[in-house]
């Protein structure tokens, strides 16, 4: 029996001190990029700070998580930018901003005392500022603190107008000064609902110091302190919601109070959610199925076509239907599909559409009711379809993805599932994988791939991410969203292609929801009729 291996997480936390101006006329707008150092010693991006303005000694509220192997030699590269105009892609990184950059290994950072490394910055052989890495170990509690706060008769700090608060969230370090864990939006007078793993909020220790700093945010210079106050995660679950906030620069005058108070009106713990409980808290699932419609499929009257088949006799297509979309739908309330189509000559019945995404209904209507409405409409249409090519996943994705992300909200909560069923190689893998980046990021979105027929797919294996993250211009997927299974594996038992590709889905489900911080809607009540 093999030996079961844990995987330790590492958090790095950074601040800058005394960066070297890059701006003649103000301080720098500071921003840090991370690169991890490959197998094959390239150096690969993998994250990016805030941009913290009008600041040579910036401390970041964004921390990167790391998984940390003992076995190897792991190489970081940290690079300090003063931004001057928004950065999309990592060749528009000027040089002439970079303010410095610093290497070091993450064994040198933990083996550091505290867990601290302080680093030089350098460029060009010229000292620019140091940097200052703090490591923590992430203890695995799967216990999430749901906390919202909002303030009342907060210090008024500007002359002529309303403060404009935000916060600040420390947690005490284990052996160093404070920890940033979150800075707030600025909103007055409720803050947005927070919710946090416990560890990454003081590590399953409820009795670690935490302390909130109130500022009235100014555009033009730096933020004004209102006030502080401190606690713990053990005083606010035990009852303790109003705080005052003291301003140390007022705390000597006659008649200073405070500078106004903080009430907490929700602050509980709860289990990191489950797949089950946004169910059951009525997120929906729903599904689109988009079928290839190109020549490389030959016309559904050729015996040898992967089209050929009817409801009795079903063709590959409608088998891969049957199994995952009969699966899917029970999870869907309303039971309504949408099903396109791609790679057809669709202009003389659909003279407004899209060869790479048009309705499979053949009219604007694109939704049919169940799998069995799915499967009636495929073998209906299919003959009436002038199959064409090439294959592009481009304008079906980009469908699913503005689809799935219409009405998305905490109250109303729905993830789509892409069902892409095709028969070959793609010929627009970069603008593919471009919008699956994007997707990743944005959308409640999954996609899965079943591949028809005989042909290799490799490029279907690098979009399941069988050689890593999807990367492209700069840019990485923020989570694995595709899923690529191979039709002909599976052919004398299709059921078992919803185990091969949705045995991941729940994990992607819930990386989304997390990544937005979307908690799940209270359980659903049962109404039994009369």
């Amino acid at each position: 029996m093999e030996p079961v291996i844990s995987t330790t997480k590492v958090e790095l936390r950074f601040r800058c001190k005394n960066l070297k101006n890059s701006d003649t006329f103000s301080k720098n707008d500071a921003r840090i990029y991370m690169f991890l150092k490959n197998k094959t010693s390239d150096w690969v991006f993998f994250g990016k700070t805030e941009t913290v303005k009008n600041n040579n000694s910036p401390e970041f509220s964004t921390k990167f998580t790391v998984e940390y192997h003992f076995e190897e030699i792991q190489k970081l590269q940290f690079v300090v930018i003063d931004i001057d105009k928004e950065i999309k892609l990592l060749k528009d990184l000027d040089k002439s901003d970079e303010i410095g950059d610093y290497e070091t290994t993450l064994s040198n950072i933990l083996s550091r005392p505290g867990r601290i490394s302080i680093g030089k910055l350098n460029k060009n052989g010229e000292e620019t500022g140091t940097i200052e890495i703090t490591a923590e170990e992430i203890y695995q509690t799967k216990q999430n603190i749901i906390l919202q706060l909002e303030g009342k008769n907060l210090d008024k700090k500007d002359t002529f107008g309303k403060s404009d608060p935000f916060f600040r969230l420390y947690k005490a370090g284990a052996t160093s000064g404070p920890l940033i864990v979150y800075e707030s939006e600025t909103l007055d007078p409720t803050f947005k609902r927070m919710n946090f793993r416990l560890e990454e909020v003081c590590g399953g220790d409820f009795f670690r110091e935490l302390t909130f700093e109130f500022y009235d945010w100014d555009k033009h210079s730096k933020p004004d302190l209102i006030g502080t106050f401190r606690t713990n995660l053990d005083e606010i679950l035990r009852g303790k919601l109003e705080f005052e906030l003291i301003n140390p620069k007022k705390i000597e005058k006659k008649d200073y109070k405070n500078s106004g108070t903080i009430k907490f009106f929700d602050a509980r713990l709860c289990s990191s959610p489950t797949f089950l409980d946004y169910i059951n808290g009525g997120c929906q699932l729903n599904l689109i199925v988009a079928i290839d419609c190109t020549m490389s499929n030959k016309e559904p009257h050729e015996i040898t076509s992967l089209h050929h088949g009817c409801e009795e006799f079903p063709t590959q297509y409608g088998k891969a239907i049957s199994a995952v979309g009969g699966l899917l739908s029970s999870y869907d309330t309303d039971g309504m599909i949408d099903v396109i189509g791609f790679g057809a000559d669709i202009k003389s019945i659909l003279p407004h559409a899209h060869e790479d995404c048009f309705p499979f209904s053949l009219r604007e209507d694109s939704e049919v009711y169940g799998v069995q409405g799915v499967l009636k409409l495929y073998y209906e249409n299919i003959k009436k379809i002038k199959l064409y090519g090439p294959t592009h996943f481009e304008k079906i994705i980009e469908y699913a993805q503005k689809k799935s992300s219409k009405g998305f909200s905490q109250d109303k909560q729905h993830y789509t599932i892409l069902l892409i069923l095709t028969d070959g190689e793609i010929f627009d893998m970069d603008k593919t994988i471009n919008e699956l980046i994007k997707s990743s990021k944005e959308s409640p979105l999954s996609v899965v791939i079943v591949g028809l027929g005989n042909e290799n797919f490799e490029n279907m294996k690098k979009l399941n991410g069988e050689y890593g993250k999807l990367k492209s211009q700069g840019k990485e997927a923020s989570r694995d969203i595709v899923s690529f299974v191979q039709f002909n594996l599976y052919k004398d038992n299709p059921e078992l292609i919803c185990h091969a590709t949705l045995k991941d889905f729940p994990s992607q489900f819930l990386s989304f929801f997390e990544s937005k911080n979307i908690i799940p809607n209270p359980p659903r009540q049962f109404i039994p009729l009369n």
